[in-house]
């Protein structure tokens, strides 16, 4: 599965801290996993929501590319 960061998801994860970026790049190889909390977005049709610590990454899956759109804080992602 390829990973591919859209301009927002990069400079999201450019803003956070060390051991942030780690904790997310950790989740997003297991993306594929069954046990990965991912969810759909209701309203926003093909983008799904997975879920890390307070952090929430916002991805559409094309195939066996995924495009990570956002990652921010809990309180802010939705917005």
């Amino acid at each position: 599965m390829e990973i591919i960061l859209t301009s927002t998801g990069k400079r999201d994860l450019d803003s956070l801290q060390e051991d942030v970026k780690k904790q997310i790049y950790t989740g997003l190889d297991k993306i594929n996993l069954p046990v990965a909390n991912i969810k759909k977005i209701k309203g926003k049709p093909g983008l799904k929501r997975l879920r890390l610590g307070d952090y929430r990454v916002l991805f559409k899956q094309e195939g066996n590319k995924v495009y990570v759109m956002n990652v921010k804080h809990r309180k802010d992602v939705y917005r």
